[in-house]
């Protein structure tokens, strides 16, 4: 009786020690995650502290010092002003970027798949909607034309015109887009002008590349990108791709078709050219 309970045990035994030693891990990753935090977060405040004690200095340097006091007031304000926006500013969480790249590659995927599964063409136009947002619309046939506004929500558009049949998915670049808005002002500017602040807003504002160059024209923006922190820019619906699209749309109240290609020189790795009807 007691070898067959012991026999017995012996499994249920190593499961609760696995179950342990996991939890044990799981509690620990959860600590070196806090402690990674608070070591980013303390970096933030000295580098706030610094400022702020410039500042402080540059304030008494303008009462020891009254010729120069315009000068050391202007630099104390602008320490303890930095100091602020630093201290007040820091981010709570820390994501890494290659958690966003992977769920992007997980949905990149799953949107090909549902492309390649339903026969769609590879052309891709981000389209205005009738509820003001923007969708990428992928038609079924390569001499498509494009549904009204009030089918360009639908997943799924099937319509009584052959030629506007396809599929819509939620550009990723128009959450984006209105984070940028948020920040930067976009009214009122020519179009170069326009692609200039986009592309701005990926190498400095979302860091989401290294460099782009421009080519813009009316009805035409070429841009070569490199260092995509989100890997193939010639996925479906790539946040930097998307970005720009929707970014031109909002611009110019007009669909958007997008190409993207691998060009032969080593200057660019990809070329995203926009068109859109020309005024």
């Amino acid at each position: 009786m007691s070898e067959a309970s012991t026999d017995t045990d012996g499994p249920a035994q190593d499961d609760r020690t696995l179950a342990a030693e996991l939890e044990v891990l799981r509690e620990e990753n959860r600590r070196l995650r806090r402690e990674y935090s608070r070591a980013r977060q303390a970096e933030y405040t000295q580098m706030a502290a610094i400022l702020a004690g410039l500042g402080v200095v540059g304030f008494l340097g303008g009462v020891v010092y009254p010729s120069a006091q315009t000068v050391l007031f202007a630099f104390g304000g602008t320490g303890v002003f930095l100091a602020s926006l630093l201290y007040f500013l820091t981010p709570e969480r820390f994501v890494p970027a290659t958690l966003g790249a992977d769920i992007y590659a997980t949905l990149s995927q799953s949107e090909a798949e549902i492309v390649a599964g339903l026969g769609l063409t590879d052309t891709r136009v981000y389209v205005p909607t009738d509820d003001d947002s923007v969708r990428l619309f992928v038609p079924q046939r390569a001499d498509y034309r494009l549904p009204d506004e009030t089918h360009r929500g639908d997943p799924f558009v099937v319509t009584e015109e052959p030629a506007e049949r396809g599929i819509t998915f939620p550009a990723t670049g128009d959450p984006l887009y209105e984070t940028y808005t948020d920040v930067s002002t976009t009214g009122g500017a020519g179009i170069e002008t326009t692609v200039e602040r986009l592309t701005d807003a990926l190498l400095e504002q979302f860091e989401l590349v290294d460099t782009v160059e421009t080519d813009v024209a009316e009805g035409r923006a070429s841009l070569g990108v490199t260092g995509s922190l989100y890997g193939r820019l010639d996925r479906v619906d790539h946040p930097v791709v998307s970005f720009l699209a929707v970014g031109i749309v909002r611009d110019r109240d007009h669909p958007v078709t997008v190409a993207v290609e691998t060009p032969d020189n080593d200057r660019v790795e990809y070329l995203v050219t926009c068109t859109w009807p020309a005024e």
